[in-house]
């Protein structure tokens, strides 16, 4: 074979495998990427007490269940439920438990669709109900796994905890939903601005199930707390948080303690940490008095996140005075990647990255 041939025949050779890659690239190229929000009204319209619900598919049983087990009793005339239609998953809802002065105020989705696999975003808001009173929480019992393990000096002005369920776009065992659990607890030094403010979440996707089975894994999970806008005068630092350093302080039976002297009294709590953390990355902002905590890369199974801040507000706590009581919103973002595992590890909507929309809380 001449060499003008042979060079003829590679540069065949070299232009067929590049069609065949962009073909095959296509054929698992993203077949469509979606946005959607559901907002405070939304919400609002469709939130009702759980004992006037009849048909809730069991979750508000539950929730009273799920709270039970993390060392909270929380009755059910306390309960507020909503159900709304996902508009990125038409035929199925989202629904929405809590209980206490915190209201959903939003949820962002997003999506890729494929034909071998797919990603979904999940953010939802919670807000304190505006100027709500700083009573401490009657359905909080115990300490609850997460929660403050000790205080010294400190009184909680609230605790409270919400659960999300949403179905999967993918087939999984027992028709199981994802299911993401936030909760919070708010403490004061009496008679002092000095405030704790302690959040946790734990994100159970829903396991895969098809013939050729899915392999699902979380790729971004996050959780964020700051001041509510409108009311970020209320609080005028943020003096510390933990953890501080995620890669050496998080260990298995670990605990932190935050805190600080006032009036020449010492208030604190301490609260317990895994080496779950060991890998998170802190999001942190003393301008915007945002505490937060971040984890990016690519894991099955269930998922917890723990962070907390030390604060001082503008004026000393006077439970007669609603003003004087920070109000804070927290925010969760969960994205998971499903693909097929037959798929021989081409899951090419694996690599599209969702725009974090957090509608501006």
């Amino acid at each position: 074979m001449s060499l003008s041939l042979a060079a003829a025949v590679s540069a065949a050779l070299l232009q067929a495998m590049a069609g065949g890659a962009n073909a095959a690239e296509a054929a698992h190229a993203p077949v469509r990427v979606e946005y959607a929000t559901i907002d405070a009204t939304a919400l609002r319209k469709a939130t009702k007490n759980a004992t006037l619900v009849r048909d809730d598919a069991g979750y508000v049983q539950r929730y009273l269940d799920s709270q039970a087990r993390i060392g909270r009793l929380v009755n059910e005339e306390k309960v507020q439920i909503a159900t709304v239609p996902n508009p990125l998953h038409r035929g199925t809802d989202m629904t929405v438990a809590w209980d206490g002065a915190r209201v959903p105020a939003n949820i962002s989705l997003g999506q890729v669709t494929g034909e071998t696999g797919g990603k979904l975003g999940v953010g939802i808001t919670f807000d304190d109900v505006k100027d709500a009173p700083g009573t401490p929480d009657e359905g909080s019992g115990g300490t609850g796994y997460d929660s403050a393990v000790q205080t010294k000096n400190m009184t909680k002005i609230n605790n409270n905890c919400a659960t999300v369920w949403f179905k999967p776009k993918y087939p999984t065992r027992d028709n199981a939903d994802n299911q993401l659990v936030t909760c919070y607890e708010k403490f004061n030094q009496p008679k002092t601005q000095h405030w704790v403010y302690n959040r946790w979440a734990l994100w159970t996707p829903a396991e895969g199930h098809t013939a050729l089975g899915h392999d699902v894994k979380t790729t971004d999970f996050t959780i964020r707390s700051r001041p509510w806008k409108g009311t970020e005068s209320r609080v005028i630092n943020l003096n510390k948080w933990a953890p501080t350093s995620p890669s050496t302080q998080c260990k298995d039976g670990a605990t932190m303690t935050l805190g600080g002297s006032y009036a020449g009294v010492e208030g604190s709590i301490t609260i317990p940490f895994s080496g779950a953390c060991k890998t998170n990355e802190l999001r942190i902002d003393a301008t915007t008095k945002m505490i937060g905590i971040d984890f990016s890369g690519s894991q099955k199974g269930q998922m917890r996140l723990d962070v907390a801040g030390d604060f001082d507000s503008a004026q000393k706590y006077d439970p007669n005075n609603v003003t004087t009581k920070p109000d804070f919103a927290d925010y969760s973002w969960m994205e998971l990647t499903y693909c097929e595992e037959g798929d021989l590890g081409i899951c090419l909507e694996s690599q599209h990255k969702l725009t974090n929309k957090d509608a501006g809380w």
